[in-house]
């Protein structure tokens, strides 16, 4: 079941990424990181954070911000806080 869970945040994440950085469907998928698409720096990086917060009804501690980098490493982050 964890696994089903991982995968449909994976999804979810996606498609997030996907919407702020306007990625073709051709190159949003789940091994998507920081620095992989244009616009994905360190300021994209907080819109995205931001953007994450807004969709899965979460608030990202400080020290998580250096951890998620990447779709699997977010999906994590939101199935550890709780995020639906």
């Amino acid at each position: 079941m964890a696994n089903e869970i991982s995968e449909a945040l994976e999804t979810r994440v996606v498609g997030v990424v996907q919407s702020m950085f306007r990625l073709p469907p051709s190159v949003a998928n789940s091994t998507l990181r920081m620095g992989d698409v244009p616009g994905w720096d360190s300021l994209g990086h907080m819109r995205l954070v931001n953007e994450l917060e807004n969709v899965f009804g979460i608030t990202f501690p400080t020290y998580m911000l250096t951890e998620i980098t990447d779709v699997p490493g977010i999906a994590r982050a939101i199935g550890s806080l709780g995020g639906s």
